[in-house]
């Protein structure tokens, strides 16, 4: 018997797509987050991300599609572009298109490549910062010495770590895979969380092993009716929760202990609620590194809930269509009992109210396939009907 060798290849659309993705990904978690690149790092990330956006217009384009598949994606994109310029962030460009673009592209090797570069990325910013070639700057985190390992915050790369574990037990296809990433994950996140001292990261992976524990009791043969009910309403609900904690959190000395606990994020989020007003197409948030002025007032300022921050940055139309992905996603996940993808979208749901986590495609690939997700089921409907 002759073995066959296994092919690797590529069609003209995931050429431009990829590269194009690279970039985005270095940019954001390298260029940007990190000492790598020095003082000039933010010019030279808004740079490399335009040259991205370019790319993964040519990777939209390219292709044969049909009138109206172009119509729908000409108006996305000039949604797209409409929000781009009206928060001047080529950031959300670069992430919107690198969504649209992944279409008919296979998603799980989008995953895959996310999964390898962010790796790289991490190794290639820890090291320096080890052996001295850049800096390694010091936090003190509740009583307790931060290191950010290179990176310009603290917590970058506890809550990378945790999107790429989630993406590689998904990418596991096999229970001895998945064994594999389960046990070697638990050393790194005790590393991690002494390193880094994120207490909040570490609780949400800790979330992230109960329910890989308790899915390992459900029957997969049968369809789980209670379980897709809330997949359904989940991403909604702690969006509208998150809301009306963060408005009225003074109100309640139970929620005011929380607000402590999660470092004042309910008292940004309801800093955020008060400066800006809600609206269709979303503004720009301005944040402040801050520090205490001369009255000892802290102008420190930064939205870390992803539902406040994208329905007030990308605004009401772009925040549905993001959570109705999202909720699709995680409701298809459980009625098709693919528990490792609830899994993921169970904690990102959970993490989003503590982390701007939900559009970092550089980061968190989930939206990605979401839309794949929808778009094949939108296309199996209308042949459904057509056979009929």
């Amino acid at each position: 018997m002759n073995d066959r060798k296994k092919v690797y290849y590529f069609k003209k659309k995931e050429i431009p797509y990829f590269i194009a993705y690279f970039l985005m990904a270095f940019s954001n978690v390298v260029i940007a987050n990190s000492y790598l690149f020095g003082e000039n790092r933010y010019d030279i990330c808004v740079f490399v991300q335009y040259i991205s956006c370019i790319l993964f217009i040519v990777a939209l384009c390219t292709g044969k599609y049909k009138l109206r598949d172009l119509i729908v994606r000409g108006l996305i994109g000039i949604i797209v572009i409409f929000i781009t310029i009206n928060l001047r962030s080529t950031e959300f460009g670069v992430y919107s298109l690198a969504i649209i673009a992944s279409l008919n592209i296979d998603s799980k090797r989008i995953v895959r490549f996310n999964v390898i570069s962010n790796i790289c990325f991490i190794v290639s910013v820890v090291l320096p910062a080890l052996i001295g070639i850049i800096p390694n700057d010091i936090y003190i985190h509740e009583g307790k010495k931060a290191y950010a390992l290179g990176f310009s915050y603290y917590s970058n790369i506890p809550y990378m770590v945790l999107v790429v574990t989630l993406a590689l037990f998904w990418l596991a296809n096999s229970q001895k895979k998945e064994k594999i990433v389960l046990i070697t994950s638990i050393p790194i996140q005790i590393l991690i969380y002494k390193v880094s001292t994120t207490r909040l990261v570490l609780g949400i992976y800790c979330v992230f092993m109960v329910a890989v524990l308790l899915s390992r009791l459900l029957n997969t043969n049968k369809k789980h009716k209670v379980l897709i009910f809330f997949s359904a309403i989940m991403f909604p609900c702690a969006a509208i929760i998150t809301f009306l904690i963060s408005i009225y959190y003074t109100k309640n000395s139970f929620f005011m202990t929380l607000n402590k606990l999660l470092n004042n994020r309910l008292e940004f989020n309801a800093r955020a609620f008060r400066m800006y007003n809600i609206s269709i197409g979303g503004q720009k948030i301005i944040t402040s590194n801050g520090g205490f002025d001369a009255d000892y007032v802290n102008h420190y300022f930064y939205v870390d809930s992803g539902y406040v921050y994208t329905l007030i940055s990308y605004g009401i139309i772009f925040f549905i269509i993001l959570i109705f992905l999202y909720s699709f996603l995680f409701q298809k996940a459980v009625r098709d009992n693919e528990f490792k993808l609830a899994i993921w979208c169970l904690v990102i749901c959970i993490f989003s109210v503590i982390n701007n986590i939900m559009l970092k495609i550089s980061i968190n690939p989930l939206p990605i396939l979401a839309l794949d997700a929808f778009t094949k089921w939108n296309a199996g409907k209308k042949t459904k009907v057509r056979l009929e």
